[in-house]
Formats: C-alpha cells, sequence, structure tokens
C-alpha cells in the first residue's frame, strides 16, 4: 500500500487577482484607466480575452485606479457572455447594462 505522504497535489485557484505579480496587467489597467480618465465623452471599452488571461484581474485593477466608488463620473458595467449562452445576447447586454445603471442610480427607476 503506498504511503499518501509522498503524494502531494497544489491546486491553483482560478480566482481574479487584486494585485498585479508581474506587472503585464497592470500596464493594460493603467492605459484603460487613463483613457477613461481623460476622455470627456462617453466611452466605451470591450476587454477580449481567452480563459484565465487575466481579464477580471485586469478590471480589478481598473477599479482602483479609477476609484469608482468616489468618481460618479465612470462606471464598470461587467458582462460575462458565456454565461448567457443561449440567451438572445444583444437583449441580455442591455438588460444588464440597464439594471446597472439603474442600481448605480444614473437612470431614474419611475422612468
Amino acid at each position: 500500500m503506498p504511503d499518501n505522504n509522498l503524494y502531494s497535489v497544489n491546486l491553483l485557484v482560478d480566482t481574479p487577482a487584486i494585485k498585479d505579480e508581474f506587472g503585464t496587467h497592470e500596464r493594460i489597467a493603467e492605459a484603460i484607466a487613463s483613457a477613461i480618465k481623460s476622455e470627456d465623452g462617453g466611452i466605451t471599452i470591450g476587454l477580449e480575452g481567452g480563459w484565465g488571461s487575466g481579464k477580471s484581474t485586469v478590471i480589478n485593477l481598473v477599479k482602483k485606479k479609477i476609484s469608482i466608488n468616489e468618481n460618479k463620473n465612470a462606471t464598470i458595467v461587467l458582462f460575462d457572455a458565456w454565461a448567457h449562452q443561449g440567451d438572445p445576447l444583444r437583449r441580455t447586454f442591455l438588460e444588464t447594462v440597464i439594471s446597472h445603471l439603474q442600481n448605480e442610480k444614473w437612470v431614474d427607476t419611475e422612468k
């Protein structure tokens, strides 16, 4: 019978980081935050990448850089297309945006 102490398993967690240990995501987040801060009008940014490429990490870093809670001139709407496979994508996306804007008090829910 094998000794179970000889076979250890180390699993890597797949959760978004709050700190970029290597700097790659930090540079992308800085560029996005800079674009958001310098834009006088509206701006829409789509962040695309493969599974596990660090999209959520970049979003977390951007949120910290533009201080969403302190700056009411910017908001981030998260939309996970994978979670809505099979749904009418355009409608689901617009419903997500509207719901977010209502929750953030950007639009009057009475109208």
